[in-house]
């Protein structure tokens, strides 16, 4: 009878159980589903740093706009970053996913002009899969400013590309930039804050060169004088000659004016033209009447250039037509380089020019990066300038986006290896009206990354060279694009003249600007 009673309890207490569990088919039979916690990361953990006392004072610069935080796995900061993260300045920031294995960390805080204020090495302690908070951070030490150089503008931001002599020909251009060294060890150029000038001590300075408010310099006449750099209490002294003609080899040249060039049915434009000194990079303006310079235009609208490169325009040129420009320059060894350029026109009085039939393709692209080359300020175009025509790439362009007409992407593959990199550079650039809308000329702002752009924001996205953005923001202009019916039906790209500007992962000194031209030849 006990045995009994005793069988009787276990059969509930199983039948029980048999009601519990996640779900029943209709026999009544229940199954259970066992989950386990996701286990927890134990090789890394994050930090949480404060920079405001109990009384909420700061403890560091109140103009602090960026800090970056260098983590090293020993304890004085030194050598190479393990990790580094650039983070908006707060009261108080959490960096995630730090390794274990970090002892120390070098806080520099930067001001809105990237220009660094501080630096902070204090020693920390990581626990794997927790938040520690980093208590009573070591005094900020001041950064000073250490040296100044000038180097071209198409240069690898790097002291020893600095110049210690401009020279220029008379009439002609050149671009330098102003390089900052930190004490903290930070080198970058600078932008607003420096003045340029010609020599107060000399009466002759400002006969010999012209310099504007940014480092461009105008070769006036022969002759020397000295260029005058100031910034942040510290000046520099840089020799200036100008001669009639220079004796130099270009590794490449390009058109100064911004593309695609405009002009006016029965108007003059100047060509000005630049190129690139083998050897050291830096940038020449040429003069245009140089008698190693050679202008050719093509045209059926009767557009023609002289020796020293004015472009005339016909008063009935095609309401909306263009031309091609190409300038060729024979260096001081023999050898010869050369690019090209569109220019179009307004305001002619002839008929508008029909699509031209698919049979070849020309173009052009001019980019000139901004900030710094070290991948964490300007990845895309590591601070360089880029020039390609059909003499150094050939272009290909179709139609993208979510419409028949919504974007249109252009391809350049370089084989000459003048861009500035290697002898395969690709570029990828692509442009995408909002709303499904058709691409037609105007500006476009608030662009995000075209392929995983809102519908209701433009796309834009350009690549090459091996970088691309992960994130982007941006604005582009079209000032010119045509489609066509090729003979299968299918739309083909015509024309597209355009410039933009791009930011990569928010980094507002990472904007890239470029030109860029293609059309289908007749």
């Amino acid at each position: 009878m006990r045995s009994r009673s005793l069988m009787t309890l276990f059969f509930i207490f199983v039948s029980t159980l048999g009601l519990v569990g996640c779900g029943s088919d209709s026999g009544g039979r229940s199954d259970f589903v066992f989950t386990n916690p996701a286990p927890v990361d134990r090789t890394t953990g994050n930090l949480t740093f404060n920079f405001v006392t109990a009384q909420q004072a700061f403890t560091v610069s109140a103009n602090s706009a960026t800090l970056r935080f260098d983590f090293f796995e020993n304890a004085g900061a030194l050598g190479e970053p393990l990790l580094t993260r650039t983070e908006d300045f707060a009261p108080s920031v959490t960096i995630t996913g730090v390794p274990v294995s970090v002892q120390s960390v070098r806080i520099t805080g930067f001001d809105g002009n990237k220009v660094p204020l501080y630096t902070i090495v204090q020693t920390v302690t990581v626990v794997g899969g927790q938040t520690t908070v980093v208590p009573g951070l070591t005094a900020a030490t001041p950064v000073s400013l250490n040296d100044l150089f000038l180097i071209p503008a198409s240069a690898i931001v790097n002291p020893a590309t600095a110049l210690d002599v401009v020279n220029l020909e008379v009439n002609g251009t050149g671009q330098v930039y102003l390089l900052a060294e930190y004490s903290d060890g930070t080198v970058l150029i600078v932008g607003n804050g420096a003045t340029y000038g010609n020599d107060p001590n000399d009466a002759n300075s400002a006969s010999i060169f012209q310099v504007g408010e940014f480092g461009q310099l105008r070769g006036l006449s022969a002759g020397q004088s000295n260029l005058i750099v100031e910034f942040a209490g510290q000046t520099l002294t840089i020799p200036v000659i100008v001669s009639q003609a220079l004796n130099v080899n270009f590794s490449a040249i390009g058109i100064v004016n911004p593309q695609p060039i405009s002009g006016t049915a029965g108007g003059t434009v100047q060509i000005s033209t630049s190129g690139i000194r083998a050897g050291d990079n830096f940038v020449f303006g040429i003069n245009p009447a140089s008698s190693n310079i050679a202008y050719e235009v093509t045209s059926n609208d009767g557009v023609t250039v002289d020796s020293s490169g004015l472009v005339t325009i016909p008063a009935n040129v095609p309401v909306g037509g263009s031309s091609l420009i190409t300038v060729r320059y024979t260096n001081a060894n023999g050898s010869i380089v050369s690019t090209n350029a569109t220019i179009n026109y307004s305001g002619g009085n002839g008929p508008l020019p029909g699509p031209p039939e698919p049979n070849g393709n020309t173009g052009t692209v001019s980019m000139q990066g901004t900030g710094d080359p070290d991948g964490a300020r300007d990845f895309i175009l590591q601070g360089l300038s880029w020039m390609y025509s059909p003499t150094t790439a050939s272009f290909t362009a179709a139609v993208t986006g979510t419409g028949d007409r919504n974007g249109v992407r252009i391809s350049l593959d370089g084989f000459n290896g003048t861009g500035n990199g290697d002898l395969n550079e690709n570029w990828s650039f692509t442009f995408t009206a909002p709303d499904n809308q058709e691409l037609v000329p105007g500006t476009y702002s608030g662009a995000q990354r075209s392929a995983f752009a809102d519908p209701t924001a433009p796309g834009l996205d350009v690549s090459g060279d091996g970088r691309g953005c992960n994130t982007l923001t941006g604005n582009f202009t079209v000032t010119s694009v045509a489609f066509d019916i090729d003979g299968n039906g299918n739309t083909i790209v015509t024309q597209f003249y355009g410039s933009w500007t791009q930011i990569c992962e928010g980094q507002a000194d990472n904007a890239k600007s470029v030109n860029i031209t293609f059309s289908v030849l007749p």
